[in-house]
């Protein structure tokens, strides 16, 4: 998964105090004493007429390639979001060599959807973040140079009761039972040999029209398909049918649908396309023909990878936790960070900000929106509802396990998978934003600007680590 949402409201009410519309150059708060500004900050007046003088200027025009992002070594770069994007992106300039790098994370710890629990018998259980398959590599890599006890462990769905998808209130004992049934229903009731032998040619055709539309890539955001939006402007089960791949519905099912990434019946094709990179459909028949798993979970859970990078770099990165960020200002010279700090008002002043947010879900953006920005992250995104719950019970075998005496050990909601819909990735806005990073001392990184997955947001930040410049 992505990052938690460490943004309040521009106006919304936090606990026990009002956050007012700032009106001049320091924070009004009743009963509060006002926090002064620079003296060079220009008053909200001055800085709306100068901004409806730049949108004059500068229309809805966005830079053809990507921008180098130009940051000094000592500049006070200030990361908003302590989810596993904020924390990957913070060691990467840590290891470039930035000496002053701020995390504000608005709950007590990082982690972000990266939440794991800890039962009375010391076992981890994932409350967010949850599986990593074989195209993780990235991911691996961390593991390894920072958390190398944290073990990769096989997630077994072939398992008889290790998973249970119910469809039409028939349960099916396992994944690849689960597969089969439903690709039974497209070519009819053939032997298993046969029906796997559909499945697979299935996958070779789901290739072939992956890379007619997109090309070969390595995975992470797909190159625009400028010419080819027409057939991928549709719901990814639309596109199973026009395509004549319904004999996967049941794969795409599991590997989208039931990772929280919305009903096939709905959900766009082109983030269907984005996920299932036809390197994940490889990795898992290599690992089916040599008897390997392909799909993993950590012995420690993913909460303790992203602990381990902040504390590798104790001289270069500092964590601000309890930190809610309501109001932003970016000056020529500085960006104004206006926040409650465990309750309490507070400014902060940065030369760099790195938005590592869940851009859906109250989420203000900088008051200063240039023309150039404005259509990037004026619009409205879509997004989930994904509800984790852990709990214990006297359930025997063959009951379910809420029947008997459940326990309620934790929950966490979380606002999950940020998109744009297909009007305005048709316009090329995800792309768009990847263009104009670093503009106005301003970078974009997690979910909202890629995909839900910690694979994506890492593979993301490595990328756009490669532009940044040390001045």
């Amino acid at each position: 998964m992505g990052d938690s949402c460490d943004l309040i409201g521009y106006e919304q009410q936090v606990p026990g105090r009002d956050v007012v519309q700032i009106s001049d150059p320091k924070i009004l708060i009743p009963g509060v004493i006002p926090i002064p500004a620079p003296p060079t900050m220009r008053p909200l007046a001055m800085l709306l007429v100068g901004l409806a003088s730049l949108l004059v200027a500068l229309p809805a025009i966005v830079t053809a390639s990507p921008t180098t992002i130009h940051m000094g070594r000592h500049d006070r770069i200030v990361i908003v979001g302590g989810g596993p994007a904020g924390v990957h992106y913070a060691t990467l300039l840590a290891k470039k060599g930035f000496t002053k790098i701020t995390i504000m994370e608005a709950s007590g710890e990082i982690g972000g959807k990266s939440n794991t629990i800890t039962d009375p018998l010391g076992y981890p259980h994932e409350m967010g973040t949850c599986y990593a398959t074989s195209l993780y590599q990235p991911v691996f890599h961390l593991l390894k140079e920072y958390d190398p006890t944290n073990r990769l462990v096989p997630f077994l769905p072939g398992v008889k009761g290790h998973t249970w998808v119910n469809r039409d209130a028939i349960p099916t004992g396992d994944y690849n039972a689960y597969v089969l049934q439903l690709a039974a229903q497209v070519v009819g009731p053939l032997p298993v040999q046969q029906l796997i032998a559909a499945v697979n040619d299935g996958f070779a055709h789901y290739i072939d029209v992956h890379t007619s539309i997109f090309g070969v890539y390595d995975y992470g955001l797909p190159p625009q398909p400028t010419n080819n939006w027409a057939r991928v402007s549709m719901s990814g089960l639309d596109f199973l049918k026009q395509n004549n791949l319904l004999v996967l519905e049941g794969f795409f099912r599991f590997v989208f649908q039931q990772q929280g990434y919305g009903p096939l019946d709905t959900a766009p094709a082109f983030y269907m396309l984005w996920w299932v990179h036809p390197e994940m459909i490889r990795q898992r028949q290599i690992a089916d023909s040599q008897g390997k798993p392909w799909t993993f979970i950590l012995s420690k859970g993913y909460q303790s990878l992203w602990k381990a990078m902040v504390n590798a770099y104790p001289n270069q990165i500092k964590v601000m936790y309890n930190a809610q960020v309501f109001h932003i200002m970016r000056e020529e010279a500085y960006v104004y960070i206006a926040l409650f700090k465990n309750g309490e008002p507070d400014v902060i002043f940065a030369d760099h900000i790195v938005y590592a947010v869940d851009l859906s879900r109250n989420a203000p953006i900088p008051t200063d929106m240039y023309g150039i920005e404005k259509p990037l992250f004026g619009a409205e995104f879509a997004s989930s509802a994904f509800v984790v719950t852990l709990f214990d019970s006297d359930a025997h075998r063959n009951e379910s396990v809420s029947q008997c005496n459940p326990k309620l050990l934790g929950q966490t909601v979380h606002n999950y998978f940020p998109r744009y819909n297909i009007t305005q990735l048709q316009q090329g806005l995800v792309w768009r934003v990847w263009n104009n990073q670093g503009m106005y001392r301003t970078t974009w990184i997690g979910s909202s600007v890629s995909f839900e997955s910690v694979l994506d947001v890492v593979v993301y930040n490595n990328r756009l680590i490669q532009r940044v410049h040390m001045t």
